[in-house]
């Protein structure tokens, strides 16, 4: 749980204590003056909502140390991957690397250009805010640019959205290792690019989550991170928050630093009424999902119901005329909501012990794997966003379209990498 040598369990904790622990207690006990709370017209949702967090905080980590003592998993383990050093995959500079990582570079830029073509220029968020659009405006926009999007979803999400950011840290490593001017450029322009999609729709916490992963990174890479560097990074990311909140959600100064709205709001409250929402809805106001949220194809053929995910369904149920006015999206929070809105406290407690033992399969995985630049990328992409889908939903633990494309593009990329060298080699033999 060290700050400073953070990593995927740690950071789920944290994000368990922080974002709905707390929030849960001050919504158990009715102090939680949020706007949502006047949506829970039943006193035992406020009980039974925090029931399910406790579950939660309870059985996830004994789910986890019970595969730690089967898997005979040491604490210094990782600490060793830590100080283990960073090698090449193919060869003594990995030139067949950055020839792939180029060529899937051109496609992800392509991908992003693609995005904002289809967006429009007059429908694009980021020209609007530059040109003074008010927060409804801004809003709407944001919708559009998200849920409406008139391209290739996939296009879109996955070689964009997705790619465009893991083919930056790759990048970002081998300029680490080998101060190349080509890996730099190469870096540079995806870092420009990544910032520009992670912010195409002007959702605060996606750039954020972009940046952030940089610090993960020089943390797995073997980086020495102090505490001292941990309260300034802390200090930027609280300013830049302060930033995005004042300037893009125009939520007044004075708001900033209280639970009325704001960062504050969003992090102790919103998350965690989310799940107390979704035991509202889904015990009083309509019947369960049953497996809707799944995909389309597995949702329509297996379960035999029309896709649905459960942060959509409670904000149709909640707020209809914001719907309708197109300025709403999703009331998302802790994977039990989403797992509660399909198949009951039964899929409450079985979401609880899967994503235990899938949360820590992958710790070990990558602490016990050899250490490059593709698999330092990969573990920190899955840092970061492991724990965002955490207060997202609980069927993206059991497929999501992006964590499998970058698990099958790592593959390619190091086994076509040595394929590559095998050839040149052989050539020059």
């Amino acid at each position: 749980m060290d700050f400073t040598r953070i990593n995927l369990i740690s950071l789920v904790f944290y994000s368990l204590t922080i974002i709905t622990f707390i929030g849960s207690i001050l919504i158990a006990l009715g102090i939680d003056n949020h706007y949502m709370g006047r949506h829970i017209r039943h006193y035992e949702t406020r009980i039974i909502g925090w029931i399910m967090v406790e579950l939660v905080m309870i059985f996830l980590p004994l789910t986890m140390l019970l595969i730690k003592k089967v898997f005979k998993f040491k604490r210094n383990e990782f600490f060793n991957y830590l100080k283990t050093k960073t090698t090449n995959i193919a060869s003594k500079n990995d030139k067949e690397v950055f020839i792939l990582i180029t060529l899937l570079s051109v496609i992800a830029i392509g991908s992003v250009i693609y995005t904002f073509y289809k967006i429009g220029l007059e429908n694009n968020p980021i020209l609007n805010m530059i040109k003074g659009a008010n927060g409804t405006e801004l809003d709407k926009l944001r919708i559009k640019a998200g849920r409406e999007f008139s391209g290739n979803v996939y296009i879109r999400n996955i070689f964009a959205i997705a790619m465009t950011p893991f083919l930056s840290y790759i990048a970002y490593i081998y300029f680490r290792i080998q101060k190349n001017k080509n890996w730099f450029i190469l870096f540079s322009v995806l870092f420009l690019s990544s910032i520009l999609i992670s912010f195409y729709d002007l959702q605060k916490a996606q750039i954020l989550r972009y940046l952030v992963t940089f610090i993960i990174i020089n943390i797995y890479f073997g980086d020495k991170i102090n505490i001292k560097q941990v309260i300034i990074y802390g200090l930027v990311a609280s300013l830049a928050i302060i930033f995005m909140y004042t300037f893009i959600s125009e939520v007044p100064l004075e708001n900033i630093f209280t639970f009325k709205s704001g960062p504050l709001n969003r992090i102790f409250l919103s998350q965690s009424m989310s799940v107390f929402l979704h035991y509202e809805v889904f015990t009083y106001r309509t019947s369960f999902l049953n497996g809707a949220s799944f995909p389309r194809l597995i949702s329509q053929n297996i379960f035999g119901v029309n896709h649905m995910r459960s942060g959509r369904s409670v904000m149709i149920s909640l707020r209809p005329k914001k719907v309708l006015e197109g300025t709403a999206g999703v009331y998302n929070g802790l994977f039990i909501g989403e797992a509660y809105a399909n198949f009951g406290f039964l899929g409450v407690i079985f979401s609880i012990i899967y994503i235990g033992a899938f949360l820590y399969f992958i710790h070990l995985f990558f602490v016990r794997s050899n250490k490059n630049p593709v698999t330092i990328a990969l573990y920190a992409y899955f840092t970061i966003n492991y724990e965002r889908i955490l207060n997202g939903g609980f069927i993206d633990f059991i497929y999501s379209p992006v964590m499998l494309f970058l698990v099958l593009l790592s593959i390619a990329i190091i086994i076509s990498s040595r394929l590559l060298n095998r050839f040149i080699v052989a050539e020059k033999l």
